[in-house]
């Protein structure tokens, strides 16, 4: 198929949209489709909007220009310009993965939209979308009514995505379909060199590891509570942290380590990443609001079993007993830490959920599994359009 690829910004740089623009494109690109990239789109927002930033600097409510309509138009008429450049090729789909530079196309070619959360799934959900005005939140809503009811086909990362879409802008079921995403960030292992590693690991320290770049709402504070806790039962542990540029650690014990932002770009910076992947015997991020959680998969892909929180669409990225386990955010700090305690008790059992936690990643959370099925509703698509 050729398929024009339409973001906002450049799709084919990795640092945008935490490389998923790039790994999705990627993923379509090798089921033997011919890409074509609408990206980089020019941001020029008019007097109003401007006018309307400037209001809302006095009321003290955020208004997202980035989410005016009049910003959004302007996308769509780039996007339409330069579909008509490109007019002496066949475009048999329009491709975006959100649903802003898409909205006010008038493009008659069939639309799909893949992305991980709709703007009023967001609302409250994130707390940088917790303070927004009233015409932000009625021109955002209005832009992704538009573009997902426009739209033929509308995937999501993830079932909790897919039900908010369905229920809060009345969309057909039928074209709504769950696509997971793939990791960012893989091992080298495969199904017969994954046991050798899983079987060499010991347990005279159990190595936790954290990576995010937010640490409360990641659920930094509460994974440092369940290593406390795992240390008052005598289990020696050590806490890998990852990505948090400033952290105040003056007051962590010894046995946290704090590795600062570590850039998957820079080959030390990734080397090093890979060898805490590869020592950790679990991951664990008990996000107080997560759309999905790359992450669990990329911790898969090494054979390590992924804890968090059952918020948002993470249900999606981890299963319960399969690739790690899901905790309601009530759950006492206890009950995380004798889960873990259990498991590096008995090491047979910790194995057995280490591999099940690769062949997850294997079957399900790679980007090569989601391409092929990204394809298959493509061509389900084009059959009936």
């Amino acid at each position: 198929m050729n398929i024009a690829y339409i973001t906002t910004y450049d799709a084919n740089n990795v640092k945008n949209w935490s490389g998923l623009g790039y790994y999705i494109a990627d993923a379509i690109k090798q089921q033997d489709n011919q890409l074509y990239f609408i990206d980089d789109l020019k941001y020029s927002p008019g007097l109003t909007t401007k006018i309307n930033y400037k209001i809302s600097q006095f009321t003290k409510k955020e208004y997202a220009v980035e989410r005016d309509i009049s910003v959004i138009k302007n996308y769509s008429k780039q996007v339409d310009e330069k579909l008509n450049k490109i007019s002496d090729r066949k475009i048999d789909i329009l491709f975006s993965p959100g649903t802003l530079p898409l909205a006010y196309s008038k493009s008659k070619l069939p639309k799909v939209i893949y992305m991980d959360g709709t703007f009023k799934s967001m609302i409250k959900f994130y707390n940088e979308f917790s303070n927004l005005s009233k015409k932000t939140i009625k021109s955002a809503n209005h832009i992704e009514q538009k573009a997902l009811t426009e739209a033929n086909l509308c995937l999501f990362a993830s079932d909790w995505a897919a039900q908010h879409a369905i229920e809060d802008y009345h969309l057909d079921p039928q074209k709504v379909k769950v696509v997971p995403f793939g990791a960012n960030m893989t091992s080298s292992f495969n199904a017969s060199t994954i046991k050798n590693h899983i079987d060499s690991k010991d347990f005279e320290v159990c190595h936790l590891l954290f990576v995010g770049v937010d640490w409360q709402r990641k659920g930094g504070d509460i994974v440092l509570k369940v290593a406390e806790y795992l240390q008052r039962r005598n289990i020696k542990v050590q806490l890998d942290i990852v990505g948090i540029r400033n952290l105040e650690t003056n007051n962590f014990p010894d046995w946290v380590i704090n590795h600062g932002f570590l850039n998957k770009n820079k080959t030390d910076e990734l080397n090093k990443l890979i060898s805490l992947y590869q020592q950790a015997h679990f991951f664990i991020m008990p996000s107080l609001s997560e759309c999905y959680g790359i992450v669990y998969c990329e911790a898969n892909s090494f054979g390590v079993p992924a804890i968090g929180y059952d918020t948002g669409g993470v249900s999606t990225a981890i299963k319960n007993d399969k690739n790690g386990f899901l905790f309601p955010k009530d759950t006492h700090i206890e009950e995380i830490g004798n889960k873990i305690f259990d498991l590096n008790q008995d090491n047979n059992e910790y194995r057995k959920l280490a591999y099940s936690s690769f062949m997850e990643y294997h079957e399900r959370l790679n980007w090569s599994i989601s391409g092929k099925k990204i394809m298959q509703h493509l061509k389900a698509l084009d059959q009936i359009m």
